[in-house]
């Protein structure tokens, strides 16, 4: 993670994710195309980083993570005391969609800081993997 005044960059190992936060807008831009990561703005709430997300193109239904695209994504970030490692990185998510839940879904992670040197490293698994797993699906395998 890394921040400036109007911009928060963060970086992932899962899936190659990179997301650029827009800590510098109250209001979402009117001009921007739909993007598979949509659109973030945040702002803070005390010590909480409040990161709303909207803008996001719509997913199958065979995407482990199925939305359309009047999806809104709310996350709470807090970096809180852990008696094991010290401070943790604690992240609550709410997915509002009305075309895909009922009621808004919502999850919960916690990161821990990796030790001094570690290098996040490139994401390995192949997307023919998830190919497969789609092709299987739609031609009505089941997994074991």
């Amino acid at each position: 993670i890394y921040q400036t005044r109007e911009r928060l960059f963060m970086s992932f190992e899962p899936f190659d994710g990179k997301r650029i936060i827009h800590l510098d807008r109250k209001e979402f831009p009117e001009n921007v195309p739909p993007s598979a990561d949509g659109y973030s703005i945040a702002h803070w709430e005390g010590r909480t980083l409040v990161i709303e997300t909207r803008n996001m193109t719509a997913r199958n239904p065979v995407s482990p993570t199925q939305r359309s695209e009047k999806a809104r994504v709310i996350e709470r970030w807090q970096l809180l005391p852990h008696p094991e490692f010290g401070q943790i990185l604690d992240v609550d998510v709410t997915v509002e969609d009305p075309e895909v839940y009922l009621e808004p879904a919502r999850g919960h992670a916690a990161f821990k800081r990796s030790s001094a040197g570690v290098e996040v490293g490139g994401y390995n698994c192949a997307d023919s993997l998830w190919d497969e797993f789609v092709a299987q699906r739609l031609a009505g395998v089941t997994a074991p």
